[in-house]
């Protein structure tokens, strides 16, 4: 079971984890079915105005930003503690790069917040005027009070990274958090990052992603643009950090471990991403 405080006027997570199955069964992506949640039941709860909510927006007016409450039943999930060979965890972070870029490409949707505690947190338009994603996991950039860029994809991909980093220096395997953890800079890995044995195949994705990442914010710092002007035509590309942060640097990097191919289900439709 899931509970969320959404904003009231962000489309329900059940009503686009449908939609994204449809497409995908319309489209014959039956991969895409394995990696997306089935939705059992979901009721949606609103605050009226004898609540806490209520007086609160009565009193701040359009300042405050109404939110309600979801809870969405799930199909049970495979926990990542039945796995036992890190190639096969490799593979599962590898299909969750796979299904993000599904859903962004063919679906038009994104998924928000990617962390060890959120595994689907998806939307069509993140517009929320507060950041509700999972705070050790987010973007530098959204963490920023002066960020008005909008959320990317790349910003997904970026928190995909500091989940993978997490999980390498914290547990000893999928499931199991460390005796004595490891610990780990927030933002920037040494040039030997304390990973747990178990995941030491894990270390040259994390570098690669971790240079490219570096790069991309290097070199958008040369062109330090005013915020409102981020989405208008310049000579950076500030949706991919000029290519540094997008699914195809990402995927030559995590379509394999350890020297060894993994399993592509979906090689994309969008070049340009």
């Amino acid at each position: 079971m899931k509970i969320s405080f959404p904003s009231r006027s962000r489309p329900p997570e059940d009503a686009l984890i449908r939609e994204a199955r449809l497409k995908a069964e319309s489209t014959d992506a039956h991969w895409a079915l394995n990696h997306l949640p089935q939705i059992v039941d979901s009721i949606t709860l609103t605050y009226d105005e004898s609540t806490v909510q209520g007086r609160l927006k009565s009193h701040l007016k359009e300042k405050y930003e109404e939110r309600v409450m979801r809870v969405a039943s799930l199909g049970k999930p495979h926990p990542l503690s039945e796995l036992e060979d890190p190639r096969d965890f490799a593979q599962v972070f590898y299909d969750i790069l796979q299904i993000h870029q599904w859903l962004y490409e063919c679906a038009g949707i994104l998924h928000h917040d990617l962390s060890i505690w959120q595994h689907h947190d998806i939307d069509k338009d993140p517009s929320s005027n507060h950041r509700t994603s999972t705070r050790p996991f987010m973007s530098t950039e959204l963490l920023n009070p002066a960020w008005k860029g909008g959320h990317y994809y790349r910003h997904d991909l970026e928190s995909l990274f500091y989940t993978m980093l997490c999980i390498a220096c914290r547990y000893e395997r999928p499931g199991a958090p460390a005796a004595e953890p490891r610990a780990y800079p927030k933002r920037s890995p040494p040039a030997k990052i304390p990973i747990q044995p178990y995941f030491a195949g894990f270390e040259s994705w994390l570098k690669s992603i971790y240079r490219s990442t570096r790069f991309g914010y290097l070199d958008s710092s040369k062109y330090s643009p005013e915020p409102d002007l981020v989405d208008q035509d310049s000579d950076f590309d500030w949706t991919t950090l000029n290519k540094c942060v997008c699914y195809a640097t990402i995927r030559l990097t995590m379509s394999s471990f350890e020297g060894n191919h993994l399993e592509t289900r979906w090689a994309g439709c969008n070049p340009d991403h």
